[in-house]
Parts: C-alpha cells; structure tokens; sequence
C-alpha cells in the first residue's frame, strides 16, 4: 500500500498501492472486521488519492499516466483523465470541488474540469434500440429525442418533458419553431416558448411527404424541404412559422433525404438510379449529377461541408457489415478524394476539421483541411459508433462500442476525459450550442445528458496550473 485517504465524514478509508487496485474500507463499526470494497484498476501503481470536498467523488493518480475519478457512492469509475506523457505522483480537488490538479513525472501540473456524475436516472429510457433524431435547439433550451412513433421534447433547465405524436421533428436553426409530420405525412409548425409546444399550422396542398426521410431546413432558417410520397421534392417558407409552398420540384425521382448547401441555394437529393443529383431548387433547375452507378455500394448518406467547399458521400458495400466509403466532391461535382474507409464522419462547424471512424476500427482519422494533413488518433477504447464536435471546433467527441464517450483535445490531439455513459453501444452525442452540455444515447435504451468541459476547461487540461488559473 502506497497511499491512503480518509473520507471527509471519517466514515470511509480509500486505499490503493503497488496492483494498482483502489479500495474502499468501511469504518463506520470498529467493533466488528473492516470490510472493504474494489472500486477499479488501473494498469500500474497508484501514488496518489483524493476526496472531493463533499465526498462523493475520489480521484486515484497513478504510474500508468492517468488519473481516474470514482463514484464513491456507485463504486464505479466515472472518468479517466489523459494528458501526461509520464507518470502521475499526485492528485486533488479544488476546494469547491470544482477543478482536479495532477501532478506528474513529465514536469507539468494539470487543472482539470471535474466531471459530472450523470444521474441516478437517466434523462429517459426507451425499449427501441435507437433515437431516431437527438438535437439542441439554437439557444439550447430545448432537446428533442426521436422515437418510432413520437417525440419526446425536454426543457433542459428543469428536465420537463413533452409528448408530440410527430415524427421526424426538427429545429429551426435560427429560432425556437418545430416543424415535423403527422402520421399521415403532413407537415406540422409548433412554437417553443414557455410551457408545452404550441401548434401553429400545417402545410396542406402538397402531397403527403415521406416518414422514413428526413426533412431538412435552409441555414437560415426561413425555409424547409422535404419529399412527397411520390418522389417529388416540396420547398417551403416558414415566414411566422405558416409553412407555404413556393416550389415542388416535379421532375425530380428522389429517394432520399433532402440537404440545403450552407449557402441555401442549393440541394442536394438521392435519386432512384443511386445517384446524387444537385439542384437550384428556386429555378426548378438541375445543376449536375454524381455516382451515376459508381461506386457499386448504395449511396447512403451524404451532406455539405460547414464551408460548402465540398460535398461528403457515404456509400454502403453490400452485406459486409461496418464495411462503407467515403468520398469528396468538389462544388463541379469532381472529386477530391475517394475510397475512405470510414462508416462514420463529422465536420466541425467552420469546417476546418474532418473525423472519420469504423465500427470495424479503434482508430479516428482527423483531417485537418486548412494544412491539409491527416493524423490518426485511437478511440481510447472500442471501435467508433458516432463522432461529435463541440460547437468551439476544440473538442471531438467520440462515442464507442463499449459504452465510453471520449472527449479529444484537438490542438494537442491528446484525450484529455472518458465517460463511461452507456452499458453498451453509444449511438449518438450531440452538444448543445454553447458547448456546456452533451446529450447521449446508447444501445441500452438510455438517454443521458451531462455537464460538458468548456473550452477554457478543456484547454487547461494542457497547461501548467497556474496558466490556466489566469485563463477562467
């Protein structure tokens, strides 16, 4: 044994040493034998270990270059802390319990955010594997999880939640309006202000559109696309939420979701043949197609760059599963890189920055556009399910198949905090617009959402101390 801590109310004595193994020793009945509990593992000796003020977290630093951060309570790790290149002598918390400072081997002292345990109960639970939407709306008051047959809708601050019988709902980018389909394929406007959702009209003279597409908004906010039954793209205003039709373009064979580039002046749909057709959809005009029967996989996903410099294409490759490809295409519909192997992808939001990943891989490719280089950086555990970028471009955050997300300090491209947030696969992570919270939802059916690192917590996670004192 190499270190040992008491809890704050005297009730508990942390323990750990030479295996690696930190322990938990009941010392609330000295007349009867101490028992003791196994709270984790690390892979080397642990040095040092500490109570959070109100005790309920422990953080354990140990030779393996990490430190750890235990839920007492829950006897288990909540997160794992990379950053040091060399050993880990000490650990504390802050007196508020807010920061943890790291000591090390490599001559640097680190202030780290300290995580935040996700709740007892998740945000909600669901027996469906998967959401089919999870998103933020603009000014992060509002989250909305998609299920089969519904929507689920929560205001943050105090976790109220809503029940629409709507289907593929989304946000307005620029303002609280909901737009999403009855059941009959009608296109539905709800206003979010205070209290439940507020319906406000429905688009009635166009067929009904499609509910296994997505609908899809203009950046700016003012209109929405999405495809009838019969394979026909209908684009609307949304001026005070009424949703109007101003075109419908008729001699387009689409089958599949519509996508506005950043400059809404183009979009983008699948067409029955495969192929990705291009449109100036105020002139009813087609600009240009791509992948006309090349490459053999379907085409099943595809979407603009933040810059609108490029277009992004997902292909499938049959029935080898987690087997897919990724291609480039420039504004002219040339392409500008092929053949990436990857199922999964994010751009950051000024689009400087591309992170590919598998489900067949623990590896993450990051394209950097601005240098043009691309380095390769593990998951920081299991193969990749879905990629995230903070709205700042600092943080990637990766969710995997064990159940960790893992969030990626890209200046340093060093992992800088694990969670673990699910039992299994984590199928989506979203930030909120600020960047303060991050919304999970994993294969167990739950849906969590927590307190996520700022950029300036982040970044102090790679400075001295004292530097990072004087950033917050």
């Amino acid at each position: 044994m190499f270190t040992a801590r008491f809890h704050p109310d005297g009730s508990t004595l942390a323990t750990a040493g030479i295996d690696g193994t930190v322990r938990l020793w009941d010392l609330r009945d000295l007349s009867r034998p101490v028992r003791s509990s196994i709270l984790g593992h690390h892979n080397s000796t642990v040095f040092g270990l500490g109570f959070s003020p109100d005790g309920k977290l422990l953080v354990s630093a140990s030779l393996d270059h990490t430190a750890k951060v235990w839920e007492v309570a829950a006897g288990k790790e909540l997160a794992t802390l990379r950053g040091h290149d060399q050993r880990v002598f000490s650990a504390s918390f802050s007196p508020d319990g807010r920061f943890i400072l790291t000591g090390s081997e490599d001559g640097t002292a680190k202030v780290w955010p300290t995580p935040e345990p996700a709740a007892a109960e998740p945000l909600h639970h669901h027996d469906s594997e998967r959401y089919s939407a999870l998103e933020f709306s603009s000014d992060g008051r509002w989250l909305l999880a998609g299920e089969t047959d519904q929507t689920l809708i929560w205001e943050v601050a105090s976790r109220t939640r809503f029940t629409l019988d709507m289907l593929r709902c989304r946000f307005s980018p620029t303002n609280n309006l909901l737009t999403g389909l009855t059941g009959n394929g009608e296109l539905t406007t709800w206003r979010l202000d205070h209290g439940p959702p507020r319906r406000v009209a429905a688009l009635t003279n166009v067929p009904p559109l499609r509910l296994d597409l997505e609908l899809a908004f203009t950046p700016d906010g003012r209109g929405l696309a999405g495809v009838t039954t019969n394979g026909q793209v209908a684009v609307c205003s949304l001026t005070d939420g009424v949703p109007r039709l101003i075109n419908l373009l008729t001699n387009a064979v689409v089958n599949g979701s519509p996508r506005f580039s950043p400059d809404g002046r183009t979009l983008a749909v699948r067409s029955g043949t495969n192929a990705l057709t291009l449109w100036d959809w105020r002139a009813g005009r087609r600009l240009t197609s791509l992948l006309e029967g090349v490459p053999p996989g379907p085409l099943d996903s595809y979407t603009f760059s933040p810059d609108g410099q490029l277009l992004l294409t997902r292909h499938g490759a049959g029935a080898i599963f987690g087997s897919y490809s990724i291609g480039l295409w420039d504004n002219a519909g040339r392409p500008a890189q092929e053949g990436i192997a990857a199922e999964h992808f994010a751009f950051s939001v000024d689009g400087r920055w591309l992170a590919t990943g598998s489900s067949l891989s623990t590896k993450i490719r990051l394209w950097d556009r601005v240098r043009n280089t691309v380095d390769e950086l593990p998951s920081g555990s299991g193969p990749v399910d879905c990629l995230d970028f903070s709205p700042d471009g600092r943080t990637l955050a990766v969710g995997t198949r064990d159940g960790w997300v893992n969030l990626w300090h890209l200046p340093s491209k060093q992992e800088v905090i694990s969670l673990k947030a699910h039992r299994s696969h984590v199928w989506r992570t979203v930030f909120s617009p600020d960047g303060r919270a991050l919304a999970t939802a994993g294969a167990d059916g739950d849906l969590r959402l927590w307190t996520a690192p700022t950029l300036e917590e982040t970044d102090a996670g790679h400075e001295p101390a004292q530097t990072a004192a004087r950033t917050r």
